[in-house]
Formats: structure tokens, C-alpha cells, sequence
């Protein structure tokens, strides 16, 4: 798959890398349990992080519609990323517009969202999808800060953008459908198995810190092997190419 990141101006200063599966919160949970669930590991990694190129302190006086309505406070000598981060479009909405033109290959868009399983208090993340594979224009990662006259900090280095390649053609088209489980005898009786044993395990008043390792280990009860099954993706950093000369003027801030 080809994913690249063409540079514009001030790019340098908005690092894109592989995503991690580490999460403070997550951390911080008795015996690190947080991390036995394989679905939130995986998620947390699957794509790469543009990270912020400057802190700062954005309050919004709760008043919509006028993009003046946000006041943001950068650190002293950073004041010169205020072209990129600011309330363009109002209402709350704080906008980075990221110094990067992405594509991608046909058929194949970008996810820009928030990180995975990492809640920011006094905002929140907006996401967009975007046609990469033809579209010239840049675009812009959006928050909304949700309470007025609440500052909402942001550091430099934190992730401000999450990246992740998608394929529109596996919505567009399926027919999704609804059926008894019982239509599917093995997997019923592989959900029974299941089931039953996981009951008797949480029932368990001895189990201590033991726990089941079906779905992590990618085998049923029965032990019959996934062969497909992850733990983890192999998220490769970008490789920069030969030097180009930066474009003129500043990155346009695109919807």
C-alpha cells in the first residue's frame, strides 16, 4: 500500500509517527489489566500520530458562530504556529490545519481522527473521512471544546491527529444481515463452549490473577489454532524521500 506525506510549509514541526499501544491510563490499572484486552492493544496502534508542534492553552467563551471566540495562549516563542492552530471555523472549534497533502492509493481514503482509548478532558476529537487517493487539498484536524471558559491544555509532542488508511468499497455495497445463531451450527456450539466456560471461570473465587487467554492467544476452547490471528501490527514510520524545496505562501486551511 502507498501512503505518502508531501510536505508544506512548517512541516518540520508536526511529526507523523507509528502509533503506540501504550496508554497511560491504561498504566495505571491494577497488574496493568487494562492491556488483556487485545481489541483496545490493537486499536490504539492501528494507524500513525501527527503529533503537535507547540503548547498552548485554548478557552472558548461559549459564544457560537464568530471564530474570534477562542483565546489561545501559546508558549512563549511559539507563537508563530498561530497560522496553523486557531478557531477557524467558530463555535468552539479548535482547528490544526496539518502541513501535509496525503495520498493514497485508488480506492483507499484517510481516517483523521482522535487517539484510540485516550479521552482529553475539555475536549473532544471530530472525525472526517477523506478521499486521499485523488483529492490535491490539504485538511484539517478539528476539536471541539466542550465546556466555555474552560482552559484546555495542549503540549507539544502530544497527538493531535490519528491517521488511518480505509477502504469505503467495505460499507458501500454489503448487504449486512441478521440471523439465529443456530443457523450456524459449529459456531454455536463453539459459543456454547465458550460461554459456559467463561461463566465457571468468573465464578471462580479462587482465580486470582489468572484469565483466559482464548481470544488473546487466537484459539478457541477447543484449541483449534487462528492462523490469521494479530497481537500486533507492524506500523512502519515514513521513509523521507529526496529533499524539496518548500512551496511559497502558507498551508491554505481546507474544510
Amino acid at each position: 500500500m502507498h501512503l505518502i506525506a508531501h510536505e508544506l510549509t512548517g512541516a518540520d514541526d508536526w511529526p507523523i509517527v507509528p502509533a503506540t499501544p501504550r496508554r497511560d491510563w491504561m498504566d495505571a490499572t491494577p497488574s496493568r489489566f487494562a492491556y488483556r484486552c487485545l481489541p483496545l492493544t490493537m486499536a490504539n496502534h492501528a494507524g500513525w500520530m501527527v503529533l503537535c508542534p507547540a503548547s498552548f492553552i485554548a478557552t472558548w467563551d461559549g459564544t457560537e458562530g464568530a471564530p474570534h471566540n477562542m483565546d489561545i495562549a501559546f508558549a512563549p516563542g511559539e507563537e508563530r504556529h498561530a497560522m496553523l492552530i486557531s478557531s477557524h471555523f467558530g463555535s468552539g472549534i479548535l482547528t490544526f490545519a496539518l502541513p501535509w497533502l496525503f495520498r493514497t492509493e485508488p480506492g483507499i481514503g484517510l481516517l483523521a481522527r482522535g487517539m484510540p482509548n485516550q479521552p482529553k478532558p475539555g475536549a473532544f476529537a471530530l472525525e472526517g473521512f477523506v478521499e486521499t487517493d485523488w483529492s490535491p487539498f490539504s485538511f484539517t484536524m478539528n476539536w471541539q471544546l466542550l465546556e466555555p471558559h474552560r482552559p484546555v491544555v495542549f503540549e507539544k509532542g502530544e497527538p493531535i491527529c490519528f491517521i488511518q488508511p480505509f477502504d469505503p468499497g467495505l460499507l458501500s455495497g454489503r448487504s449486512p444481515e441478521i440471523r439465529s445463531l443456530h443457523s450456524d451450527p459449529q459456531l454455536f456450539e463453539e459459543f456454547e463452549a465458550w460461554r459456559k466456560g467463561r461463566k465457571a471461570f468468573n465464578e471462580d473465587t479462587e482465580r486470582s490473577a489468572r484469565w483466559q487467554k482464548h481470544y488473546h492467544t487466537g484459539q478457541t476452547v477447543e484449541g483449534r489454532k487462528v492462523p490469521t490471528h494479530l497481537t500486533a501490527f507492524k506500523v512502519q514510520p515514513f521513509e523521507r524521500d529526496l529533499p524539496t524545496l518548500p512551496p511559497s505562501g502558507e498551508t491554505e486551511v481546507q474544510g
